[in-house]
């Protein structure tokens, strides 16, 4: 998440949204989120939120903009079944 967004709005979010994962909001996140930005090609112009899952050090997926978070869970343990 973008530095902007504080952490009373984040926490509100992560609620809202059953987010029980770790989502940072710090000013340091830039040139992380930049390297993985570029590695999706998503331009300057991204939907937020951006949510990213790497298993064992690789890019697994990704989901842009609003997803329904039975989506993401679903994948998730789909991925376990997998071993990834």
């Amino acid at each position: 998440m973008p530095e902007s967004i504080g952490t009373p709005a984040l926490k509100t979010y992560m609620r809202t949204n059953q987010a029980t994962f770790f989502i940072s909001n710090a000013a340091d996140n830039g040139p992380l989120v930049n390297a993985i930005v570029s590695m999706l090609s998503l331009g300057s112009d991204y939907p937020l939120p951006l949510t990213v899952v790497f298993g064992h050090g690789r890019y697994v997926t990704h989901y842009a903009g609003n997803t329904p978070i039975e989506m993401i869970r679903n994948d998730l343990k789909s991925l376990q079944k997998n071993g990834d």
